[in-house]
């Protein structure tokens, strides 16, 4: 043996993965053809569903199993029902990228789904009774608004409200 072939030893070369017998190369498009997973086929060879992938294509029958959308029914659901992107997603079961495309190609927008409840504003006040007087904290204060605690921070820090750090957790 010489050196190349001590250091190759192990390795398979894309050339040697994707080339295979006549046989094999008729039972994959026999497999592929009579409507086996592409996962099903790699398992059976010992290759990973990419490498069977691009077996599949280097044989010329890969085709990419897109299923029909209705343009008319999404504008529709869009446009007359005034429903959401995941409405429509709902409604259809098509994923909300190709419903996204259809909309785009006909230059519709959806309307938006329904994000947050509207920020309601707290007395400056009210967060300084409860977070210093009071001595609460900011998980306290957030489920007593009913928000999240990052978002309490924010206000506190928005209303300049901070508690004094003891001299104790300043040194450590």
């Amino acid at each position: 043996m010489c050196n190349e072939d001590l250091k190759n030893i192990g390795r398979k070369s894309k050339e040697m993965i994707l080339t295979r017998t006549p046989e094999e190369d008729a039972k994959i498009k026999k497999l592929y053809n009579s409507g086996v997973s592409i996962a099903s086929i790699a398992r059976e060879f010992g290759v990973s569903r990419q490498v069977m992938i691009a077996r599949i294509k280097k044989l010329g029958i890969w085709f990419k199993n897109k299923t029909p959308v209705n343009s008319k029914k999404i504008i529709n659901l869009c446009v007359v029902q005034n429903c959401t992107l995941s409405e429509i997603e709902q409604r259809t079961g098509w994923s909300k990228v190709s419903i996204h495309h259809v909309l785009k190609e006909a230059n519709l927008k959806c309307k938006r789904d329904k994000g947050p409840a509207a920020r309601t504003e707290i007395p400056k006040e009210i967060l300084h009774e409860l977070f210093i007087v009071r001595d609460m904290t900011a998980r306290e204060l957030s489920k007593i608004f009913n928000t999240g605690i990052s978002n309490m921070r924010d206000r506190l820090k928005e209303a300049g409200i901070k508690k004094q750090r003891s001299k104790k957790k300043e040194t450590q």
